[in-house]
């Protein structure tokens, strides 16, 4: 593979192929007159524009695939097959179905995990949760030899 020196145009079309594709950048460095990930990734360092676009061409991308989810969950037209004894669930056509949905919604919590990951907290915006727990902080041992209890009531919120 020959080295491939930064351009614009080279930038640009690698955004381009990204933000209007599904495909990575493995598939995409494996083009005529593309340069190696590697490159691409020392470009990201380099050029501050190349690693702006690349970053929405990437969300744009996802956004991409979210679609690509749709139309697989709602594509049907292979779910039965007609066998000898009647018409049938197609188990292939279903299950590759079911597999490609997961294989991408996995890629979109990765690409994009604010937006299509899991969430973990849907109650509390982000806030402690106040558990009404309260801490001990200090206990202390008067003179008699007894414990007197310096607690101050602590909660989460």
């Amino acid at each position: 593979m020959s080295v491939v020196h930064y351009s614009k145009e080279i930038a640009n079309k690698i955004c381009s192929l990204i933000s209007n594709t599904d495909k990575g950048l493995n598939h995409i460095c494996k083009g005529e007159g593309m340069p190696s990930r590697s490159t691409v990734y020392e470009w990201l360092i380099l050029y501050p524009e190349f690693s702006d676009n690349y970053t929405r061409a990437k969300e744009r991308q996802a956004d991409l695939i979210f679609e690509d989810i749709i139309a697989i969950s709602d594509d049907s037209s292979q779910d039965e097959k007609d066998t000898e004894f009647g018409i049938k669930e197609n188990t292939e056509f279903t299950s590759r179905s079911r597999l490609k949905i997961d294989a991408r919604k996995w890629v979109l919590s990765k690409l994009q995990p604010k937006k299509y990951g899991d969430k973990l907290d849907l109650s509390t915006n982000g806030k402690d949760i106040n558990t009404g727990v309260t801490f001990i902080t200090e206990v202390t041992t008067d003179v008699r030899g007894t414990d007197k209890d310096n607690t101050t009531a602590e909660s989460n919120s």
